[in-house]
């Protein structure tokens, strides 16, 4: 079985209206729930064993929040091609990571993330499956399990979404 932890990054400003879409920073709001986050993944002793996050600012500051909480996170791919990726992109990227390990956390963008989550989602509470439908908040994760032994075997509707949280519920 591998895990997959999907991470859409947290809040972020738009305050200052020169700065690209790329370069947004997290606002207070966005730093508060990437926190909450990263103390729900260290008191629910989530442990991915690799980390994927898109090289958009307000990602890696998602990330940098998270780990100031969630300690023992495995350093961070830092990747240009997660940023604006769809669903398709982003397996086909979980295709190709290493058959050792059985987990990971993707941090990246909507609407590619919620896509990916339903893509992947086979079964699931008719709750969670809804509210992932309805809306993916920022800095909302879930947890799928892919009955897979092998990430090249994932595939749509391969997955149990199991866990769906969001800052507001924490």
């Amino acid at each position: 079985m591998k895990v997959i932890y999907l991470l859409r990054h947290a809040k972020s400003s738009w305050t200052d209206p020169d700065l690209s879409d790329f370069d947004r920073p997290l606002n207070e709001r966005g730093q508060t729930g990437a926190r909450k986050i990263g103390a729900y993944i260290r008191d629910h002793g989530l442990s991915p064993q690799i980390v994927l996050c898109s090289a958009a600012r307000r990602t890696r500051e998602t990330l940098e929040f998270v780990q100031q909480e969630a300690t023992g996170l495995p350093d961070a791919q830092i990747e240009d091609g997660l940023y604006e990726a769809g669903a398709d992109a982003l397996l086909a990227r979980l295709r190709e990571l290493p058959e050792t390990a059985s987990s990971v956390l993707l941090l990246a963008h909507n609407p590619g993330i919620q896509e990916l989550a339903l893509g992947l989602t086979r079964t699931g509470t008719k709750k969670i499956v809804n509210e992932v439908r309805s809306k993916y908040p920022t800095a909302a994760l879930v947890r799928i399990e892919a009955d897979i032994e092998k990430w090249a075997e994932i595939r749509p509707k391969s997955g149990h979404l199991s866990k769906f949280i969001r800052p507001r519920d924490l």
